[in-house]
């Protein structure tokens, strides 16, 4: 008696273990779209070049529909990927940076045919080649041979664009650099006083071309005047002297780049 109780044990404890593993099983895990975000975005920009190509066998002017074509084609291989679940967090931003910067290229058809248009496009434009630079770190992004030269030119213009911000970040750090002080006046009736600045170009590389707008405020912190401030062929370590005279209080001041050739 005792031992058919223990088998009926054994054998309740052995479907228990079934079930359980049986719901185990049936658990649903979780979908991530990374690797198929990327295969869409080759996908997209694959079709758009070859919308692309047609044109050009057309030897045509571009119209505003051929440039509505070129993004409606690429992003609705992609757009659906803005809510979907991503393994990799900062691929899944990109990702959203992506096709936020074909909606923005879309936006920028809004100008088609004004002077400001070409401006709108190519700044989306960069935006998207940034994108594209950085997804493509986290997962290279493949395309038929016939087209890699395409690629080839985005990742090109995303690097330069990368390049170019970069050293835009360090040149404003420069301008926090710029200390101006009083000199002495030659005479004590002197109504202008003269300003200077010695400045180290520390952002580690050559300058072309500078030049700045010195915002110069009173007490109250209103501004009183503007000079210019500029210099040429800025070598990386070279100091350089910047100077402005002016007849207003000087109370503080504000450097705004104006212009930068590198």
């Amino acid at each position: 008696m005792f031992r058919g109780r223990k088998i009926g044990v054994i054998l309740l404890f052995a479907g228990l273990v079934v079930f359980l593993t049986g719901c185990g099983k049936t658990k649903q895990e979780t979908k991530y779209y990374d690797s198929d975000f990327i295969t869409a975005m080759e996908t997209g920009m694959e079709n758009r070049w070859k919308l692309q190509d047609n044109e050009d066998k057309k030897d045509e002017d571009l119209t505003k529909t051929d440039y509505a074509k070129w993004i409606s084609t690429e992003k609705k291989q992609v757009v659906d990927y803005r809510n979907k679940k991503f393994k990799d967090s900062k691929l899944q931003e990109l990702a959203i940076t992506y096709i936020n910067s074909l909606d923005d290229q879309k936006d920028a058809l809004k100008y088609f045919g004004a002077d400001d248009f070409y401006d709108k496009w190519e700044k989306a434009y960069d935006k998207r080649t940034q994108a594209i630079v950085a997804i493509n770190k986290i997962h290279k992004i493949k395309v038929p041979e016939k087209y890699q030269s395409n690629l080839d030119e985005l990742l090109g213009n995303g690097k330069s664009v990368n390049e170019k911000v970069n050293k835009d970040e360090k040149v404003a750090a420069l301008l926090k650099t710029i200390k101006f002080n009083a000199q002495p006046k030659e005479y004590a009736e002197d109504e202008y006083t003269t300003y200077t600045a010695e400045v180290t170009n520390s952002a580690g590389f050559d300058i072309k071309s500078f030049s700045a707008n010195v915002k110069i405020k009173d007490a109250a912190g209103t501004t009183v005047d503007t000079q210019y401030i500029n210099t040429e062929n800025w070598s990386n370590g070279d100091k350089v002297k910047f100077e402005f005279t002016t007849d207003q209080e000087v109370s503080s001041y504000e450097v705004i780049k104006d212009y930068v050739e590198y």
